[in-house]
């Protein structure tokens, strides 16, 4: 919606529910910045939760439609000042308004003059649901949390850990001397690996691990395992004390 509404200079009242939060900002609108100035890239589909773990109380989104519907009336009006280069939250539990400013951004795909005649990206228009799964992987190029651990724990020089995720996720856990190639980046960086070892692939919850673990079997490392249910798994099993996001 943000990239077609940037191409069209159309403004995009905004408004996002998770849990007891919301957010509520204007994209697109004069010389303000698009969504994407704020979320550069879509998050991988594994972190989008279900309803019943990311469901949202039943007022929320009446507040937060109230105001977009406010947001709405002052574009159509030209009156008082919107919320461009704004992103006002609301938390339910505090019940409190915080904002974050934010500026447009001059490397932006979706609004910055420089991409103004590159063809929107379609993979990225399509819902990550609807869009082709590779083949799954048979389940010896899975390794349990436990045994995974005493494999760490065996000191083995032969055995590599490689995390796919991004590096602020990393800020929050990660693995004892785990090698970090996010997945966008690990087909050129496959030369840092060697085929004569052992990979044992980490994400979140195991998508990302799958798809690079198909991007190493078929660049000939055949001994290549994911690391079943990522980081998620390992705090249930192995480390319950470990934050996880």
């Amino acid at each position: 919606m943000n990239d077609a509404c940037a191409r069209l200079r159309k403004p995009l009242v905004y408004g996002a529910i998770y849990r007891f939060d919301g957010q509520m900002s204007v994209f697109n609108h004069g010389e303000g910045p698009c969504y994407r100035c704020l979320f550069p890239n879509s998050p991988p589909p594994e972190l989008a939760p279900n309803c019943s773990a990311g469901g949202v109380i039943g007022v929320l989104p009446g507040v937060v439609g109230l105001i977009q519907a406010t947001e709405a009336l002052k574009l159509i009006l030209q009156i008082g000042e919107p919320l461009v280069g704004r992103l006002m939250r609301f938390d339910a539990m505090a019940m409190k308004f915080t904002e974050v400013r934010f500026k447009r951004r001059a490397d932006c795909r979706a609004c910055s003059p420089l991409y103004a005649d590159a063809p929107l990206s379609t993979s990225e228009l399509v819902c990550s649901n609807a869009a082709p799964t590779q083949t799954p992987l048979a389940a010896n190029f899975f390794i349990e949390p436990l045994a995974l651990k005493q494999m760490m724990e065996s000191g083995s020089d032969d055995c590599v850990l490689v995390d796919v995720r991004d590096a602020n996720e990393l800020e929050v856990c990660k693995l004892p001397g785990a090698i970090h190639i996010p997945l966008i980046e690990l087909e050129g960086r496959l030369g840092e690996l060697s085929r004569d070892r052992s990979h044992y692939l980490v994400c979140y919850g195991g998508m990302r691990a799958e798809r690079a673990a198909n991007t190493l079997l078929g660049a000939g490392f055949v001994r290549t395992q994911v690391l079943q249910g990522g980081m998620k798994r390992w705090v249930r099993d192995v480390e319950p004390n470990m934050p996880i996001y």
